[in-house]
């Protein structure tokens, strides 16, 4: 119960942080997904329920702070989610190298089917003619910024699961 806790605290930490504080590292109007990259975390590292309950939480309230039809994020995030469940069964992602490509192939798909669905739930929408170069960039940072992410995430993660243990004795 405490690392479930603790994952949706640090989930709500990380949608504050991009929302406000992240703004400063932007390259153009492109910043970390910091929220997208803790879903492929969840998905590549913790079992089905938990890592779909926080990631539904954390659709959530991505919805609620980016003012988007509602669903949206939350759709997003557990088709990742769940592409990720899957997919983890059949590649290793320990290493760093499967982890850049892994969350970069990810990224241009969920910013590909993101504007897609905006254009659709939107038609009145223009989308910038420099869409595909946001995208990669979108990508790229994710890719960079994803295998830190991890290893921080699991970091606390196993923090709290040592305590758990400690407390069990």
């Amino acid at each position: 119960m405490k690392r479930f806790l603790s994952l949706l605290l640090i989930s709500w930490f990380l949608i504050i942080l991009q929302t406000t504080l992240l703004k400063l590292f932007s390259v153009g109007v492109v910043i970390p997904d910091l929220v997208f990259l803790t879903v492929l975390y969840l998905g590549l590292f913790h079992k089905f329920r938990r890592g779909s309950a926080i990631t539904f939480f954390l659709g959530y309230l991505m919805d609620l702070f980016s003012g988007s039809p509602m669903g949206l994020y939350i759709f997003l995030y557990l088709g990742s989610f769940s592409i990720t469940q899957l997919i983890r069964e059949v590649v290793y992602f320990k290493s760093i190298p499967s982890q850049v490509i892994y969350v970069l192939i990810l990224s241009f798909g969920n910013s590909l089917l993101l504007f897609l669905l905006l254009w659709i739930f939107s038609p009145s929408l223009s989308l910038p003619s420099s869409l595909l170069k946001w995208i990669i960039i979108q990508g790229v940072y994710n890719a960079l910024v994803g295998p830190f992410l991890f290893l921080l995430l699991e970091r606390i993660n196993q923090r709290f699961l040592d305590n758990s243990l400690l407390e069990g004795i």
